[in-house]
């Protein structure tokens, strides 16, 4: 019984590892896809036409009187990248008077006008401010200028600087130079 036993159990093992050869030997395939990438967009502020940390002076004053005003100047914005910044702002204007006292950025106005009608020149009354204050006021930081950009897109702001009419004697011969700092996100 025991021989028979054991045959029962070899005749068993036999035909798993039969069936088993036989699941080995049917038909199979396999296939890649190969070659996939991922590029990021980007967000590309600038100035002027010129990218990152600098760009030309928009202002160059150096003999105004109190209760003189400049020249409309224009500052072009444009998103270079790929990817659409939904805000535009206005993240700080940088002052450095020379003396440091009095500060004549107290005494300068500067009002941005958005440039309303995307016609790249300035229209009195049609273009309204966005924002008027002193170069040093705190108002300026993070300040949203009511637009984004999309890709490849520009859009201009204008600005003047009108000297305060109340500035007195303390302020002949000071000087202040000063910088626009910007910031596109999405």
């Amino acid at each position: 019984m025991n021989k028979s036993i054991f045959m029962s159990i070899l005749s068993i093992f036999t035909v798993v590892v039969l069936v088993g050869g036989v699941t080995f030997a049917l038909f199979s395939s396999a296939a890649s896809n190969n070659n996939n990438t991922f590029g990021a967009g980007t967000l590309t502020l600038s100035i002027n036409t010129i990218s990152g940390s600098g760009s030309t002076a928009i202002f160059s004053v150096s003999d105004l009187d109190p209760g003189e005003m400049t020249d409309v100047q224009k500052l072009d914005l444009k998103n270079g990248g790929t990817v659409d910044a939904s805000d535009v702002k206005l993240t700080s204007i940088v002052v450095n008077p020379t003396p440091a006292t009095p500060n004549l950025g107290d005494k300068l106005i500067l009002t941005l006008y958005n440039d309303a009608n995307n016609n790249n020149s300035y229209d009195a009354g049609i273009d309204l401010p966005i924002d008027t204050g002193a170069l040093t006021s705190l108002g300026w930081a993070d300040r949203s200028l009511g637009f984004g950009l999309t890709g490849g897109e520009l859009h201009t702001i204008f600005a003047k600087i009108l000297f305060d009419s109340s500035a007195d004697d303390a302020y002949q011969g000071t000087s202040v130079d000063f910088a626009f700092n910007f910031l596109a996100s999405q």
